[in-house]
């Protein structure tokens, strides 16, 4: 039951699958006003050759810093090259009908995923906190708002992988909700005992959904002899309140 409550909050904290079909916003033509940007404004060529991610990825940095959607060009291709490089995305974005190629044979960092989809509020760290109980109903601290919890143990370990590609498992954690006044939710019970909290962050949840929708991605595989090397350039999820909508192909 532990195992299964801390998995459902796992999937919780990370997508929260509704159906949103609103219409973004587009240019207001009359006053000359941005209320969308397209990756075109910043210089996207979508030739489907073009290295096209450093253009993405200032499109999204102006659209998050002014609260803009974002509506990628309709029937381009966008070349994703092997850079360095996150393209941060915090405001509604419709990738339409829009293709986005993303080349693995050469990277730069293969655990550098190539979206990340972030929340505008930063993270809060609560070293205050120095150890947890199993079903402990506060938490000792204030907040601005109803937030997620993820508290960690690095000096206790589990999923611990023996034989081939043998590693040295993950960190304690668990996931749990507080209100402003750290009392923690009843649907969501502290499962684990921590002697020692070596981490412990508040994420405060979103009271706006955010709706990501629209493209069609492929993946270049790299052709690089298996070593266990993992890629992870694909679209990171780091916030609970999210609408992300399929389309059948």
């Amino acid at each position: 039951m532990s195992l299964i409550k801390y998995l459902c909050l796992i999937f919780l904290f990370n997508t929260a699958f509704v159906f949103d079909v609103s219409a973004a916003a587009e240019f207001d033509r009359s006053n000359g006003a941005v209320k969308i940007v397209h990756y075109s404004d910043f210089g996207a060529v979508g030739d489907g050759e073009t290295d096209d991610l450093a253009a993405i990825v200032r499109a999204h940095d102006y659209a998050n810093e002014h609260r803009l959607s974002v509506k990628a060009d309709d029937g381009a291709t966008y070349y994703i090259g092997g850079r360095n490089q996150t393209v941060v995305v915090k405001t509604n974005t419709d990738f339409g009908t829009a293709e986005f190629i993303i080349d693995d044979r050469e990277v730069e960092s293969r655990g550098a995923s190539v979206f990340a989809i972030r929340s505008r509020h930063p993270l809060i760290q609560l070293p205050s906190v120095l150890s947890l109980k199993k079903d402990q109903k506060k938490i000792g601290v204030t907040l601005p708002e109803r937030s997620v919890i993820i508290a960690e143990d690095s000096n206790v370990k589990h999923y611990i992988r023996y034989g081939g590609n043998q590693d040295y498992g993950q960190s304690q954690t668990d996931i749990f909700i507080v209100d402003e006044n750290g009392m923690v939710d009843a649907d969501t019970p502290i499962i684990l005992n921590f002697d020692q909290v070596t981490s412990l962050t508040a994420r405060p949840i979103d009271d706006e959904q955010l709706t990501i929708r629209g493209g069609r991605f492929t993946t270049i595989a790299n052709a690089a002899e298996s070593k266990y090397t993992y890629y992870q350039r694909g679209m990171r999820i780091e916030l609970k309140l999210i609408g992300i909508c399929f389309s059948a192909a």
